[in-house]
């Protein structure tokens, strides 16, 4: 099933998509890759690994039910809507 996933960065308020079936995670992990870390990387699992480790990606219940994926060191979240 396609969802749409919400990106945002929250210290410069900047916003990406993504179309695909992949998780919060997995898509928060790409945009810091695309924007803020070697983009040429991106399809590399031993360094998708080591992102994931240094954003230290928390998941949050919100009150409507749908999780938020947030990183406290890149300052950007999250958040999947079913298309």
């Amino acid at each position: 099933m396609k969802r749409v996933t919400i990106v945002t960065d929250l210290m410069f308020a900047a916003r990406d998509s993504f179309y695909n079936d992949k998780d919060e995670v997995f898509n928060l992990i790409t945009y810091i890759i695309l924007e803020k870390e070697d983009r040429n990387k991106v399809h590399s699992d031993d360094y998708r690994k080591e992102i994931a480790d240094k954003a230290e990606i928390e998941l949050i219940d919100s009150k409507d039910g749908s999780k938020l994926a947030y990183s406290a060191p890149y300052d950007m979240t999250a958040k999947a809507v079913i298309d």
